[in-house]
Protein backbone atom coordinates (compact mmCIF):
# COMPACT_ATOMS: atom_id res chain seq x y z
CA UNK A 1 0.00 0.00 0.00
CA UNK A 2 2.91 2.44 0.48
CA UNK A 3 4.36 2.22 -2.21
CA UNK A 4 1.09 2.62 -4.45
CA UNK A 5 0.58 5.92 -2.08
CA UNK A 6 4.83 6.90 -3.37
CA UNK A 7 4.03 5.75 -7.18
CA UNK A 8 1.16 7.91 -7.18
CA UNK A 9 2.78 11.33 -5.46
CA UNK A 10 5.96 10.49 -7.99
CA UNK A 11 3.28 10.32 -10.74
CA UNK A 12 2.01 13.85 -9.87
CA UNK A 13 5.10 15.19 -8.99
CA UNK A 14 6.49 14.25 -12.65
CA UNK A 15 3.11 15.54 -14.61
CA UNK A 16 3.20 18.84 -12.44
CA UNK A 17 7.04 19.39 -13.88
CA UNK A 18 5.87 18.38 -17.00
CA UNK A 19 3.39 21.09 -17.02
CA UNK A 20 6.00 24.03 -15.95
CA UNK A 21 8.70 22.62 -18.78
CA UNK A 22 5.88 22.62 -21.46
CA UNK A 23 5.14 26.90 -19.61
CA UNK A 24 8.46 27.71 -19.90
CA UNK A 25 8.97 26.50 -23.39
CA UNK A 26 5.53 28.55 -24.43
CA UNK A 27 7.04 31.71 -22.49
CA UNK A 28 10.56 31.62 -24.52
CA UNK A 29 9.20 30.83 -27.63
CA UNK A 30 7.19 33.95 -27.73
CA UNK A 31 10.32 35.67 -27.18
CA UNK A 32 13.21 36.38 -29.33
CA UNK A 33 16.10 37.54 -28.68
CA UNK A 34 17.93 40.72 -30.42
CA UNK A 35 21.49 41.66 -30.16
CA UNK A 36 21.76 44.60 -27.90
CA UNK A 37 25.59 44.28 -27.64
CA UNK A 38 26.61 47.92 -26.56
CA UNK A 39 29.92 47.52 -26.49
CA UNK A 40 32.87 44.72 -26.40
CA UNK A 41 35.12 43.25 -24.17
CA UNK A 42 39.16 43.61 -25.26
CA UNK A 43 42.06 42.35 -23.85
CA UNK A 44 44.45 45.35 -22.77
CA UNK A 45 47.23 43.10 -24.19
CA UNK A 46 45.68 42.43 -27.56
CA UNK A 47 45.28 46.05 -28.41
CA UNK A 48 48.74 46.94 -27.26
CA UNK A 49 50.27 44.36 -29.32
CA UNK A 50 48.53 45.63 -32.46
CA UNK A 51 48.12 49.17 -32.28
CA UNK A 52 46.50 51.55 -34.25
CA UNK A 53 44.15 50.60 -36.93
CA UNK A 54 45.66 47.21 -37.51
CA UNK A 55 43.48 44.28 -37.61
CA UNK A 56 43.77 41.79 -35.15
CA UNK A 57 41.73 38.70 -34.50
CA UNK A 58 40.72 37.94 -30.78
CA UNK A 59 41.00 35.27 -29.39
CA UNK A 60 38.45 35.21 -26.12
CA UNK A 61 36.37 32.76 -24.45
CA UNK A 62 32.98 33.46 -22.71
CA UNK A 63 31.51 30.81 -20.09
CA UNK A 64 29.66 30.31 -17.39
CA UNK A 65 31.00 29.73 -13.44
CA UNK A 66 29.98 28.66 -10.16
CA UNK A 67 29.43 32.47 -9.70
CA UNK A 68 28.88 33.98 -12.90
CA UNK A 69 30.02 34.72 -16.22
CA UNK A 70 33.90 34.83 -17.05
CA UNK A 71 36.12 36.57 -20.39
CA UNK A 72 39.35 35.29 -20.79
CA UNK A 73 42.16 35.96 -23.56
CA UNK A 74 43.18 32.64 -24.91
CA UNK A 75 46.09 34.56 -26.60
CA UNK A 76 47.49 36.13 -23.15
CA UNK A 77 45.92 33.40 -20.16
CA UNK A 78 44.46 35.95 -18.66
CA UNK A 79 40.89 36.90 -17.23
CA UNK A 80 39.30 40.23 -18.70
CA UNK A 81 36.64 40.23 -16.58
CA UNK A 82 34.35 37.93 -14.40
CA UNK A 83 30.77 38.66 -13.53
CA UNK A 84 29.68 37.75 -10.28
CA UNK A 85 26.16 37.55 -9.78
CA UNK A 86 25.91 36.88 -6.14
CA UNK A 87 24.18 33.74 -5.44
CA UNK A 88 21.27 35.49 -7.99
CA UNK A 89 20.06 33.10 -10.32
CA UNK A 90 19.83 33.87 -13.91
CA UNK A 91 17.93 31.90 -16.34
CA UNK A 92 19.23 31.14 -20.15
CA UNK A 93 17.46 32.01 -23.29
CA UNK A 94 18.68 29.44 -25.73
Amino acid sequence: MRVKVLLLQFEKRESELKLKIMSYKRRYKKKKVKNSIGGFFHCKKCIEQFPGSTPYRQDIEVGWTKKGVQVWCRRHDINLVHIDFRGQKVSKVV
